[in-house]
């Protein structure tokens, strides 16, 4: 790391040029009274400094994708904890980071000694190491990660059926009118005679038939339900699978590919900011289905690709 300052009093104990931060790739330095930290892909970015007496705890971990990661919880001089996730790059040919160990057992032994004086914001006392490179010069970005996924909306299938439930009601009920009144006598309807005449000329006496009522026919009603919206996440990058058969092969980028294997509409984030996004994806069956893979940064389209070959298989890059 260039330009960092020491005192002679304040020892490097470790440095690391593989810890991710939010997605963005960082060099660390760690010293007995602080953590020390700047962008790989910004060679002007300024040092960022976290005292240790500021770190009240360091949690030992993995991400989605199986990489080694360190938790601190932070406070600071307003009495705020916030926390921020190292994430330590496995490289293609090691198992498991050789530091990572090492950091864990270094900032742990480091953070109880710091922090046994601390006595928070209603003190006197300046935390170690702030007077120059204070929580106040600690980038927003560290202690906001990005935004998690909105909710999906609630399905509106519960609507349709009341609906249809409503609508059959309805129906039933006027069949059973129609039924009543075809089956009802008419009223006032006198039956045909023919009376006794002695002296007079015969007479015939027309009667008229009754007018049948007309039937009434109900047409049962075509109701068409939609299929349900997919949300697209509105932030960070998204590499999203559709196939309605069983696909297999890994997405994510160079030296982090992760392994899937699922059926139907699938979302995979790729935890970062840049960079070029790697997909390989394989159908399982010798059909006609289409197989599309479509690459997503804040929730806009990057790039799609799709096959209806049989057995096909898709291989797909994309700078975001």
């Amino acid at each position: 790391m260039e330009n960092l300052y020491l005192s002679s009093d304040e020892p490097i104990l470790l440095t690391s040029q593989n810890i991710v931060i939010n997605g963005v790739r960082h060099e660390a330095v760690l010293t007995d009274k602080r953590l020390v930290v700047v962008r790989r892909d910004d060679p002007k970015a300024p040092h960022q400094a976290i005292p240790l007496a500021a770190i009240r705890s360091a949690i030992a971990g993995e991400n989605t994708l199986h990489e080694p990661t360190i938790t601190l919880s932070l406070a600071t001089l307003d009495g705020v904890l916030n926390t921020v996730e190292l994430v330590f790059i496995r490289l293609s040919s090691e198992h498991k980071n050789s530091q990572y160990d090492e950091w864990v057992a270094r900032l742990k032994e480091h953070i109880n000694v710091s922090t046994a004086g601390f006595l928070g914001p209603s003190s006197d006392q300046n935390i170690p190491g702030t007077a120059a490179t204070g929580m106040s010069h600690v980038p927003a970005y560290i202690f906001h990660p990005p935004k998690p996924l909105a909710a999906p909306q609630e399905s509106g299938l519960k609507k349709i059926a009341i609906t249809i439930i409503v609508i059959a009601a309805l129906m039933v009920a006027v069949f059973a009118g129609s039924q009543l009144l075809s089956s009802k006598p008419t009223e006032g309807m006198q039956p045909s005679m023919t009376p006794d005449v002695e002296t007079s000329p015969a007479m015939t006496i027309t009667t008229t038939s009754p007018t049948p009522l007309p039937t009434l026919t109900v047409q049962p009603s075509m109701t068409l339900i939609s299929s349900p919206q997919v949300i697209v996440p509105s932030s960070g990058i998204w590499v999203r699978i559709q196939y309605p058969g069983i696909f297999t092969g890994s997405v994510g980028t160079s030296g982090r590919m992760r392994e899937v294997n699922s059926t139907g509409d699938r979302f995979y984030q790729i935890p970062v900011m840049s960079g070029v996004i790697e997909a390989e994806i394989q159908k399982t069956e010798k059909n006609a289905d289409e197989l599309a893979i479509t690459v997503y940064k804040d929730g806009v389209i990057v790039k799609r690709v799709n096959t209806t070959a049989p057995a096909g298989s898709i291989i797909l890059n994309a700078a975001v």
